[in-house]
C-alpha cells in the first residue's frame, strides 16, 4: 500500500506530538519558521523532510504543487493568523485538503482582563498605573511603545535568541527592561519574575496548557496581580489531537493504535487552578453555571451489563461493575479470559458472576440487548467499539464506549464506596485525570482502599 503524503506547518508542541505518532506512517513534509523550530524535531530521514524557513503565500503554493500532498495539516500557533489564512488560501488554489488543529483552552477566571487586540491591550495600559510583565514574546512588542512611559514601567520575556534581543531592540527595548529565558515557566517562575519586575499586571496571549498560560494564571493569582489577555481569533474550526489523528485514520489509512488515541487525549486535558485560598475562591469562580449531564442513580438489580472487550480498560470497568449486583454480567472476549484475569482465585470468583463467551464480537451477540441492557464497548479497536455502540443504541438507550465519548449515551464514572454512600463522578467526558483525582480524594475521605 502506498504511503500518503503529508505537509505539515508546525513549530508547536502540538505539531511535535502529532509528528512523533505518525512518523513512518506517512511520508511527511514538515516546515517550521524558524530553525529553533526545526532543532526540537526528529532528524530528517527516508520518511520524514524536515525545513524551516517563514514562507509566503507564493512560496507555499508553490510547495503544495510541487509536493502533490495529499493534505495539509495546519498545527501553527493560534495566534499566527496571517500564517494560518496563507495556509489555508494555499491549499484552495492547489486543491490540496485543509485539516485544522485547535489548541484547547481553559476558561478565565472572573477579574481577567479580556481584549480582542493589541490595538485594545494598549489602551487598556494607558488606563492603568505600575509595571508591566509582557510574556507576548517579541514579535508584537513595537505595538507597546505606545503605553505611556514604556521604557520605565514594561518588562518584556523574550527568547535568549540573537536575532530576537536585535528585533527587541530596534522596537526600543533594551537593557535590564528584556528578560531573555526559554521556557518552560513554572508557576515558582512566574512569581520570581513578577516580584522582580514589580509588575502590577501581568500580559499575555491564550496559549493554553502547553504555553504555559495556566501557569501565568496561577502565579498572577497569588501575587494578586491583574492578567490582560489578548483573545484568540474566535471564528475558527478545527480538530482536537484525538479527533485529528482519528480522521487521518479513517480517511487516509494511517495506523493509528488506541494508545495513540489514549496518548492525544492525555496531552490535551486542561490543568486545573490549583491551591487556591479561600479569599481568593470568589476570583477563581468560573463563569459557567450549567452542566451537561445529571448524575442518576439507577436500580442495578433490574438490568444487565453486556461487556464487550477485556482489555486494560475494560478490566477496570469489570472491577467496578461487580460490585453492585447486576441483573447478569456477561463479556464477549476472544482471548483467552483466564490469561487475561491472571489469578486463578480472581478468575474462579469471577466466574461465579460473570457469564463468559470466548468469542470474536458478531453483531448477534446483541440480539438479546432490551432496554434493560447496559452495552459497554471496550475493545481496542476504536471502529469496532464505533460499529457495536450504533447497533447497540438501537436497542437500548445505556450505551458506552472506551475510545469515543460521542458514541457514549452516558458516561462511566469514577467510583467512590463505603458503606451506605455510593458516589460516582465524571468530568462530563473532558478531563479524565480531574475526574480521577477527585475520585481519589473522597475515596480518601471515605476511608475506601484503592483497588
Amino acid at each position: 500500500m502506498t504511503m500518503k503524503k503529508l505537509l505539515i506547518f508546525a513549530g508547536t508542541s502540538e505539531g511535535r506530538f502529532l509528528i512523533d505518532i505518525i512518523r513512518g506512517k506517512a511520508i511527511l513534509t514538515v516546515r517550521t519558521a524558524t530553525d529553533y523550530g526545526k532543532e526540537l524535531l526528529p532528524e530528517s530521514d527516508e520518511t520524514l523532510t524536515v525545513s524551516s524557513g517563514r514562507m509566503n503565500l507564493e512560496e507555499m503554493i508553490d510547495l503544495m504543487r510541487k509536493g502533490n500532498f495529499d493534505c495539509v495539516i495546519d498545527t501553527t500557533h493560534p495566534y499566527a493568523q496571517i500564517v494560518t489564512e496563507n495556509i489555508i488560501a494555499a491549499a484552495e488554489e492547489t486543491e490540496t485538503k485543509y485539516i485544522r488543529f485547535l489548541r484547547g483552552q481553559q476558561p478565565y477566571p472572573k477579574g481577567v482582563i479580556l481584549v480582542d487586540s493589541m490595538d485594545e491591550a494598549v489602551d487598556v495600559l494607558n488606563e492603568k498605573s505600575g509595571n508591566i510583565l509582557m510574556t507576548l514574546g517579541s514579535k508584537e512588542l513595537g505595538r507597546f511603545t505606545s503605553v505611556k512611559d514604556y521604557e520605565e514601567r514594561i518588562y518584556a520575556r523574550v527568547l535568549p535568541m540573537e536575532s530576537v534581543l536585535t528585533q527587541c531592540v530596534e522596537q526600543g527595548f533594551k537593557g535590564k527592561r528584556l528578560i531573555c529565558m526559554q521556557g518552560p515557566f513554572s508557576k515558582d517562575m512566574n512569581k520570581a519574575l513578577i516580584r522582580h519586575s514589580s509588575a502590577k499586571i501581568l500580559v499575555t496571549k491564550d496559549t493554553g496548557k502547553v504555553g504555559g498560560f495556566g501557569e501565568k494564571l496561577e502565579a498572577a493569582l497569588e501575587e494578586g496581580i491583574e492578567v490582560l489577555v489578548v483573545g484568540r481569533p474566535t471564528d475558527e474550526k478545527g480538530y482536537s489531537m484525538k479527533s485529528l489523528l482519528s480522521l487521518l485514520s479513517e480517511e487516509y489509512g494511517l495506523s493509528i493504535s488506541f494508545e495513540d488515541l489514549v496518548k492525544a487525549e492525555e496531552f490535551e486535558e486542561f490543568e486545573e487552578l490549583s491551591n487556591v485560598s479561600e479569599s481568593d475562591k470568589e476570583y477563581c469562580d468560573y463563569e459557567k453555571t450549567t452542566y451537561e449531564s445529571f448524575p442518576i442513580f439507577i436500580d442495578s438489580g433490574k438490568k444487565n451489563i453486556l461487556l464487550i472487550g477485556l482489555g486494560k480498560i475494560g478490566m477496570r470497568r469489570l472491577k467496578s461493575l461487580i460490585k453492585f449486583n447486576f441483573n447478569n454480567i456477561t463479556i464477549v472476549e476472544p482471548k483467552d479470559i483466564k490469561e487475561i484475569v491472571n489469578d486463578n482465585k480472581d478468575y474462579d470468583d469471577l466466574a461465579k458472576r460473570v457469564d463468559f463467551v470466548n468469542e470474536h464480537y458478531d453483531k448477534a451477540h446483541l440480539d438479546r440487548v432490551d432496554e434493560n441492557t447496559i452495552v459497554i464497548a471496550a475493545t481496542d479497536d476504536t471502529k469496532l467499539n464505533e460499529e457495536i455502540c450504533k447497533e447497540a443504541l438501537k436497542k437500548t438507550k445505556f450505551v458506552n464506549s472506551v475510545s469515543d465519548k460521542n458514541l457514549c449515551s452516558f458516561y462511566f464514572p469514577g467510583l467512590a464506596l463505603k458503606d451506605d454512600v455510593v458516589v460516582g463522578v465524571t468530568a462530563q467526558g473532558k478531563n479524565h485525570k480531574l475526574a480521577k483525582d477527585v475520585t481519589l480524594n473522597i475515596r480518601k475521605f471515605l476511608g475506601e482502599k484503592d483497588d
